[in-house]
């Protein structure tokens, strides 16, 4: 097996070289301050640590000022630099790295009022979810990102929530039967794929 796998490693090294493609992802440091790699995401409201020796990212300016109050025990300033990042990945390269972003995507404004709207943002994205509200405008972020809204203009609110209302006691009778059946029968295969497979 070791033999086979290393062969196969063999084989992945001749083709990425005959292809002439990386066989693993650059570092970070050397991927910092460059020019943004095509094809992926750019993101646009980093604010980047002013610290000499750190400038470390972040996406909100509640985390950045907690970073400069408990790193450095320092207040944190008034206005921030807003940079351009992107990540190779989001499992093991997630690591965000400056960019010099392509010229037709704009960079936001150094002002103190986009930082509250994105704290803004992010709370509302990040807030629990109450699904007990009782107020019948509340639309949390699930719903905006579904769009949900869209699917549902234009419809009488009657008629959605008939859809989603408990069934009568005399309407689709034979369901729980039909489910038990169904339950029955996944049990017995899972029972015969067992012995199957032993």
């Amino acid at each position: 097996m070791e033999t086979y796998a290393k062969a196969l490693d063999e084989d992945y090294k001749t083709i990425c070289a005959n292809l002439m493609i990386r066989e693993d992802y650059p570092a970070v440091s050397k991927l910092d301050r460059g020019t943004a790699i095509s094809r992926l995401d750019v993101f646009t409201k980093a604010l980047v640590c002013g610290v000499e020796g750190c400038s470390k990212l972040f996406a909100s300016g509640g985390s950045i000022k907690n970073h400069y109050e408990t790193v450095h025990g320092i207040k944190a300033p008034t206005q921030y630099n807003i940079v351009a990042v992107q990540h190779l990945d989001k499992n093991h390269h997630k690591v965000f790295f400056c960019v010099i972003p392509p010229s037709d995507i704009p960079i936001p404004s150094l002002e103190n009022d986009w930082i509250a709207e994105l704290d803004s943002e992010i709370r509302d994205t990040m807030q629990e979810v109450n699904l007990e509200a009782i107020n019948p405008q509340y639309i949390n972020a699930l719903l905006k990102k579904t769009q949900w809204m869209e699917h549902v203009h234009g419809h009488k609110p009657a008629e959605l929530q008939s859809l989603v209302a408990l069934p009568t006691a005399d309407e689709i009778p034979i369901l729980r039967e039909v489910v038990m059946y169904i339950v029955d029968i996944s049990m017995n295969m899972t029972n015969h794929a067992q012995l199957i497979l032993l």
